[in-house]
C-alpha cells in the first residue's frame, strides 16, 4: 500500500491475472540505458571556458523497494521522458562539478 492508500503489487519475471476493471497493469522495463550528457560552454568564477561530456548508465534497482520508487515516480512515462529526465538531473551536476 503506498502513500496515497493505494494497493500496489508488483511482479517480477513472471505473470499475473489482472481484472480489467478493477486493476491495470502497466510493464516497466528494469534494463539499464546508455545517456550522453554534455554541457554548453560555461565560465567558471575566474573567466575560464569550460565545456564538459560525459556518458552515464542509468538503472532501475532490482529490490522490490526500489522498484516500487521507480513505479511511483516513472509509471505513464514513456522511456523517451524517463532518459530525458535523468538527462537534465545529470547535466545539472556536471555543470555543477
Amino acid at each position: 500500500i503506498d502513500e496515497g492508500g493505494n494497493r500496489l503489487k508488483i511482479v517480477r519475471g513472471g505473470g499475473t491475472f489482472v481484472l480489467p476493471v478493477f486493476q491495470q497493469a502497466e510493464p516497466l522495463s528494469l534494463l539499464s540505458s546508455k545517456l550522453d550528457v554534455s554541457t554548453p560552454e560555461v565560465y567558471t568564477e575566474q573567466g575560464v571556458p569550460v565545456m564538459a561530456d560525459g556518458t552515464a548508465i542509468i538503472k532501475i534497482g532490482g529490490s522490490i523497494g526500489e522498484i516500487a520508487t521507480a513505479a511511483e515516480q516513472f509509471l505513464g512515462k514513456s522511456k523517451d521522458d524517463r532518459e530525458q529526465e535523468a538527462r537534465e538531473v545529470l547535466e545539472g551536476h556536471l555543470r555543477s562539478i
